[in-house]
């Protein structure tokens, strides 16, 4: 009878020769003294050019751009990690209510929060338009520009990945090139067969679209996208066509890369450069 109570009282870890657990105990995770009060902006890091607050991927830059078009009370936050993402793909928000929005749900969490954006009647599909043209024909240059110029890519690879340990960066960037590779293939209009000429003749296209449209104003200067003369200035409103041309624009024209075929492209029509320009002053008057 004493020999069955010993045997039910014996546990497995006493079996086995094992100290009590847990090994060690540690306190629960103390809250946040600060609570989170506004949604964040996860973007791209750092900038192209040091101590400017825009984001190095056209993507981010876009969203950045439109958020604060928008008017919503919002932070940003630099990282350095697509992965970071629920998509793994940049950017992405998340909320004081812990909810995280990417992709096309960014403008589905801006209708929510502030309601649709209200359009000028009769630019709503020219806005379309114009968005359209710019990610089919301008966006693919660019990520070309960017990931597929060997010469280019070299300097992408030690600007964007300096964090990484040098053993493994190419290894990283190399990853990252083949998802942006991916991503062109699938924009581009004819599937994944597209020559370096076809795709820079496809964005002197979609350049020669921005600088017709764009209207020169009383002082020479150009407004936005769908404003006319009359409009420029105060009485005119950015649209999200306005967020993509800038975004691709100042990339193109800020990045110091090596091949600067594209970038020649923007500087020969100078009514771009001035538009960029006067974007950046808008968006960001304080450098911030």
């Amino acid at each position: 009878m004493k020999a069955s109570q010993d045997q039910t009282t014996t546990t497995w870890k006493d079996r086995l020769g094992l100290p009590a657990l847990p090994l060690r105990t540690v306190p629960a995770p103390e809250k946040t003294r600060w609570p989170v009060e506004k949604p964040r902006l996860y973007i791209q890091g750092p900038s192209w050019i040091p101590s400017t607050p825009t984001s190095s991927d056209p993507s981010c830059l876009s969203w950045q751009v439109w958020f604060r078009t928008r008017g919503i009370g919002f932070t940003e936050k630099w990282t350095t990690e697509p992965e970071a993402s629920s998509t793994g793909h940049l950017p992405f928000l998340a909320t004081p209510d812990h909810r995280c929005f990417s992709g096309e749900r960014l403008n589905g969490y801006l209708d929510e929060a502030l309601g649709k954006e209200p359009i000028r009647e009769g630019r709503s599909e020219e806005a379309k338009a114009f968005a359209t043209l710019l990610a089919t024909q301008l966006k693919p240059a660019l990520l070309y520009h960017l990931w597929c110029e060997p010469r280019n890519f070299a300097v992408v690879v030690q600007r964007l990945g300096a964090h990484y340990p040098s053993v493994v960066r190419r290894s990283i960037m190399e990853g990252r090139r083949l998802d942006h590779q991916k991503e062109l293939a699938c924009i581009w209009p004819g599937g994944a067969v597209y020559t370096r000429t076809q795709v820079y003749e496809e964005a002197d296209r979609a350049l020669r679209a921005l600088e017709d449209r764009l209207v020169i104003g009383k002082d020479g200067a150009p407004g936005w996208l769908l404003s006319t003369a009359e409009e420029k200035g105060s009485n005119s409103d950015p649209t999200f066509a306005d967020c993509l041309a800038f975004a691709y624009l100042h990339t193109i024209l800020t990045a110091p890369l090596a091949d600067l075929e594209l970038q020649s492209m923007v500087l020969k029509r100078p009514i771009l450069v001035t538009y960029t320009q006067q974007a950046y002053k808008h968006w960001f008057p304080d450098g911030q």
